[in-house]
């Protein structure tokens, strides 16, 4: 299929026999990986993950603010998904892809942990490295799957912003 794309300009419709949805997310995936910087920039990661442990009342509100300092293509591309994939999480009775669902498969393409597993002196497998990997690549999942179900006001200022903003500017 990706060889098809590569040489053709075809859609996805239109190719014979038609292509199954697992091969179409293999191909998102892989598109993702091979991005030559993530869409969510490493540089971002702690930033966000700060957000996602503020508290409650104001973590979507940080997440959000954190979306926004994107470079703007970064922030397009990414608002253009999550929203495509906030319209597959909607149909979860037929898919089986909630959000969760799609953030823990999504989540190591869009916000990669990588760091080296092997200690620098033997071929050994680091535990501690792996354990924070893992640690991380939870988080990653839980940040997606609360940016997917708020999908619509990624890359926007939302009210409560400007709210606080004017607030803020009269003291």
């Amino acid at each position: 299929m990706r060889k098809e794309m590569d040489c053709h300009d075809t859609d996805f419709r239109e190719m014979v026999p038609a292509p199954s949805v697992l091969d179409v997310a293999a191909l998102l995936k892989q598109f993702l990986r091979e991005l030559p910087l993530p869409i969510v920039p490493r540089i971002f990661h702690l930033v966000l993950a700060s957000s996602f442990s503020s508290p409650p009342a104001i973590r979507l509100e940080n997440i959000l603010l954190c979306l926004l300092l994107l470079p703007s293509e970064h922030l397009a591309a990414l608002s253009f998904l999550l929203r495509h994939l906030h319209i597959v999480a909607k149909r979860s009775n037929v898919n089986k892809m909630t959000a969760t669902n799609l953030a823990i498969v999504l989540s190591p393409n869009l916000l990669p942990v990588q760091d080296n597993v092997q200690s620098s002196n033997s071929h050994k497998v680091d535990r501690k490295v792996v354990e924070s990997n893992s640690q991380r690549l939870k988080l990653h999942t839980e940040m997606l799957e609360v940016m997917i179900l708020n999908s619509d006001n990624v890359g926007y200022v939302t009210q409560i912003i400007l709210e606080r903003q004017v607030d803020h500017s009269y003291k």
